[in-house]
């Protein structure tokens, strides 16, 4: 069912080869007299009348498009690749979707009241056509048991407590909110990362296209601040976001519910959603990272957070050769070569695997996704509303 309140304008659509909506036909006509059957069955799947009608006018502006083009008698005799090539004219994609909507339920009305007459085959044939392709993320359902077992089995969560555990009661920060220079190292070793921290240090950058700089046991990164290090200021990031910490201006200390969590004493399913959250603010802190300038998070790494998340994220985004970009398209080949450090750490982090040809995100870190889709979504309405999303 369309959701929408009242009927869209359909001037935003055209019809395919430029001619706009117009003329009857048989078929067209009895679509339309069937909106008092199609109200009574929307009323009884528990729909509205407003929305049933506001449907079923876009049913409607579809047939007459489809008339213009190919006049048809039945009210099934839509032609299936007609209505697609409709739906893909349309400028507007809202509009698109609201009338993609309105179809599948226009199918699911003839299937159910009898009105269907051309054969399963042909029905899902339609469905299919006129359904966007399903891109909505599988979150598995866990008991807190499972969904702790899984988290523990992803290195970040690790690395994370780590870090967590070695902040202890409070430790001294410098005045832009970051460890000092001494603390560098064993604040990172506790996180399982190689990190050394020498005053007037070169800033580190990779000696090789989208190479990791984390460091290493043999070959520690060095760097002059603690915000030097990507992947450890994003530990220390998701660590506030997700209100583990506070941090003032001399000093950074947990906050009591990371005390619980330390000391055993919140629930299960307590902790799991502390996991969750923990690796909802590091995707998050992730994608801001890339474009630290901008003020939205990198709208790619969100598309390759969803593509994991749908487990269709191709390996090579992660290791496949830049030349054959390069030679179609350097703005896309920077662009990538530019990410792929995030994504190496998202794989070291566990938070990306390795399964044939494409790269997903473990099942229980699924929601993770969703969680970070749905608060930029929120963020996004209340400013759309007038209203400051930080504000309180």
């Amino acid at each position: 069912m369309a959701s929408r309140k009242k009927r869209p304008h359909k001037g935003h659509l055209r019809l395919v080869g430029g001619r706009p909506p117009g003329g009857t036909a048989i078929g067209a006509a009895r679509i339309e007299a069937l909106l008092p059957d199609y109200v009574t069955w929307v009323l009884k799947q528990g729909g509205t009348r407003e929305a049933a009608v506001a449907a079923w006018h876009l049913v409607a502006d579809v047939a007459r498009m489809h008339a213009d083009a190919a006049p048809f008698q039945a009210p099934d005799e839509l032609d299936p690749g007609l209505v697609r090539q409709i739906l893909l004219a349309g400028e507007d994609p809202d509009l698109v979707d609201d009338m993609a909507t309105s179809l599948d339920a226009y199918l699911h009305f003839f299937d159910e009241t009898g009105r269907w007459t051309r054969g399963r085959d042909t029905w899902e044939a339609f469905h299919d056509l006129v359904t966007p392709d399903d891109d909505e993320i599988d979150v598995p359902e866990l008991t807190a048991e499972e969904a702790l077992s899984a988290w523990k089995d992803v290195p970040l969560i690790g690395s994370l407590l780590g870090l967590l555990r070695w902040i202890g009661p409070a430790r001294d920060v410098t005045q832009s909110g970051l460890l000092r220079l001494k603390d560098i190292e064993p604040a990172a070793a506790a996180a399982g990362l190689f990190v050394r921290g020498v005053r007037n240090a070169k800033r580190p950058f990779p000696d090789a296209p989208g190479e990791s700089i984390s460091g290493t046991a043999e070959e520690p990164l060095i760097v002059p601040t603690m915000a030097d290090s990507g992947r450890f200021l994003r530990y220390g990031s998701a660590l506030e976001i997700a209100e583990l910490i506070e941090i003032g201006s001399t000093r950074v200390w947990p906050t009591p519910r990371a005390e619980a969590l330390l000391a055993g004493h919140a629930a299960l399913d307590e902790e799991a959603d502390v996991y969750l959250g923990l690796a909802s603010a590091y995707l998050a802190s992730t994608a801001s990272a890339v474009s630290p300038g901008s003020a939205a998070p990198d709208a790619m790494m969100l598309a390759f957070f969803h593509g994991a998340a749908l487990g269709d994220l191709p390996v090579g985004v992660l290791d496949g050769p830049l030349d054959e970009f390069t030679e179609t398209n350097v703005v896309a080949a920077l662009a990538l070569e530019r990410r792929r450090p995030f994504l190496l750490d998202m794989l070291q982090d566990g938070l990306l695997v390795r399964s044939g040809g494409v790269l997903v995100l473990p099942p229980v870190a699924r929601e993770a996704v969703v969680a970070v889709e749905w608060g930029l979504e929120q963020i996004e309405a209340q400013l759309e509303a007038g209203r400051d999303p930080f504000e309180g």
